[in-house]
């Protein structure tokens, strides 16, 4: 087994396939749920737009072509319901998220001029900007009006999100990792459209190549999924990170028989709760899927690894220069950690059958290339320094910096301001971080300025 075995089209319709087949399985879910169960509601609208998405990517399988013809209607009869119409009578501002099921119904063919002209009545900037939204919120709201063929009803959704401030997903929760992919979604189209000029492509690129490895060491395979799709949405560089990322997830598939989810307990969940557990993850990395099938990825040619943009690099020595003024050493204190390859690493994550699959497609060289990015993220997940620092003096033997590696350095940073601000300056700890930090330092000002990226054609 190899990346372009899994990555085949024939295997990814497989993939699709299946995931159909897990969604119509469990349709009784949806169709049995009562009126105004927002759990059930939400679903209906996302497996619309999984079909959605495959449309506009051209498939068309005959095979379960039955199942999704059975799927649209359960979830038009849910997404036209009358508990929807009162949702748009007494909870105006909901309404962008009330009509996105049925304008992506009408993408799908399947109108109804009826209820959408009780949607569209539901309209009212009043109403929407009566409540409190946050950035990607906005972009959501401007997206559905979109498609739902309504002008500008909110203003610039793209004030102070996520996409236009340099962020270290390492150190995300959950919520604020979905804020940064759903931002994706929605400005690019779902993947129609480029990032706009405003956005720094370079750090949203490096934000996703953290975002991958946090999802991959925190086995979150719902935002692993996601951080994907937004790597391809803004086109972003084929990376060794990317790479893997995306084996460990349809290794793990192949593993389970389905995307499992970190946060489900399968000893004791009823059927209900399995298919809500499961679903989301399944539904995205089944748009993965189609996404992969229509985009040009060079899985043969040698990935390059993502380096920290000229300007982070000049930001981050600069800093540096002034916390370590007076400072000097002649050598650094060897950090060694209980993980000692990137294969034990993952292994304490995944398990042995997924690691050793790995392994084998992508052999130890590469794995040993990524491996002290894969040290640092697990210590700012799990709040393990030796981590953290065992991962940064390996990264400083290679020739560029990662966006990992300046995330350590800046959390490093705080640690040795915290520590001394305290008092502690002279503690061992700080010694070492001042000792390691100094390292890169130097290593900064000695680094390559003419760093190219490998390129995904969409």
């Amino acid at each position: 087994m190899d990346i372009l075995e899994i990555t085949s089209k024939p295997a990814l319709q497989v993939r699709i396939r299946s995931t159909i087949r897990l969604l119509h399985n469990g349709i009784k879910h949806i169709q049995n749920a009562p009126q105004g169960d927002a759990r059930a509601d939400k679903a209906a609208c996302e497996i619309v737009l999984l079909i959605w998405g495959l449309k506009r990517n051209g498939f068309f399988d005959t095979e379960v072509d039955s199942a999704i013809q059975s799927l649209l209607a359960v979830t038009e009869q849910r997404l036209r319901s009358p508990s929807i119409i009162q949702g748009l009578l007494w909870k105006p501002a909901r309404v962008s998220m009330l009509c996105m099921g049925t304008a992506l119904l009408n993408g799908l063919g399947r109108h109804n001029d009826k209820f959408d002209a009780v949607a569209f009545s539901a309209w009212r900037k009043l109403f929407l900007d009566s409540s409190e939204k946050s950035p990607f919120q906005l972009m959501e709201v401007q997206w559905s009006a979109k498609l739902f063929g309504i002008n500008n009803p909110l203003n610039d959704a793209g004030q102070s999100c996520l996409l236009l401030r340099k962020t270290c997903p390492l150190l995300m929760n959950a919520e604020d990792g979905y804020a940064f992919t759903h931002s994706i979604f929605y400005i690019t189209n779902f993947g129609h459209s480029r990032l706009p000029s405003k956005i720094n492509k370079n750090d949203v690129w490096e934000a996703i190549e953290s975002g991958i490895l946090w999802s991959l060491l925190r086995f979150d395979f719902d935002l692993l999924g996601e951080f994907m799709l937004s790597a391809l949405y803004c086109q972003m560089p084929s990376t060794p990170i990317l790479h893997i990322g995306l084996c460990v997830l349809f290794l793990t598939w192949d593993e389970n028989g389905f995307v499992p989810d970190r946060e489900l307990n399968l000893s004791g969940a009823s059927h209900n709760g399995i298919f809500y557990g499961v679903y989301h993850a399944n539904l995205v990395a089944a748009l993965l899927s189609s996404e992969l099938t229509v985009r040009n990825i060079n899985y043969e040619s040698e990935t390059l690894p993502l380096y920290a943009s000229k300007s982070s690099r000049q930001v981050l020595s600069a800093e540096l220069s002034v916390k370590l003024r007076g400072f000097s050493s002649d050598k650094c204190v060897e950090h060694n950690h209980r993980f000692v390859s990137a294969s034990s690493l993952m292994e304490s994550i995944l398990g042995s059958s997924v690691t050793e699959n790995l392994v084998a497609i992508f052999g130890d060289a590469l794995l040993s290339r990524v491996y002290p990015d894969l040290l640092i993220a697990y210590g700012l997940i799990y709040q393990d320094i030796k981590a953290i620092l065992a991962g940064a003096q390996r990264s400083l033997y290679r020739n560029g910096i990662s966006p990992a590696m300046v995330c350590a350095a800046e959390w490093l940073i705080m640690v040795m301001e915290m520590l001394n601000s305290g008092q502690n300056s002279e503690l061992h700890e700080i010694i070492e971080i001042k000792q390691l930090l100094q390292s890169l330092r130097i290593s900064l000002n000695d680094s390559d300025d003419s760093l190219v990226y490998s390129t995904i054609s969409a």
